[in-house]
């Protein structure tokens, strides 16, 4: 899964391949997978790690779906009619509500490490 570059080279592999991995799944929060996307993960290759397992049930179930039924399936969790089943923001499921104290802490603590909200970026930092 891992490519190290000459960049990472003083990165850990297993650190290269968990970042990877959570760029991915990041990547699937964001939008539906396109059949592009859809391509590489039947390409997934496995091994026998519980990790190795849940990429190989993956890529399995990347055989038999398409991106259209896909973007169904992301509208539906993600959109909805007002909401979506699923709302992928922490103040929701701390308090119930959105935009509340537990973001307003993360911007606190955010503004202390330096890292400022991207431009044009309308989604909360609590995703």
């Amino acid at each position: 899964m891992s490519q190290v570059t000459s960049v990472q080279a003083d990165i850990a592999s297993e650190d290269v391949d968990r970042a990877i991995l959570y760029g991915f799944i990041g990547r699937m929060l964001q939008a539906a997978p396109t059949e592009e996307d859809l391509q590489a993960i039947r390409g997934l290759q496995a091994d026998d790690t519980p990790v190795g397992q849940a990429l190989a049930g993956l890529s399995t179930a990347a055989e038999t779906t398409t991106a259209e039924k896909l973007l169904r399936a992301y509208e539906d969790l993600f959109i909805g009619l007002g909401r979506g089943e699923f709302v992928p923001y922490g103040s929701y499921y701390l308090t119930g509500f959105l935009h509340e104290k537990p973001l307003a802490d993360l911007r606190a603590t955010m503004s202390r490490y330096g890292i400022e909200r991207s431009e044009g970026v309308s989604e909360p930092e609590d995703h």
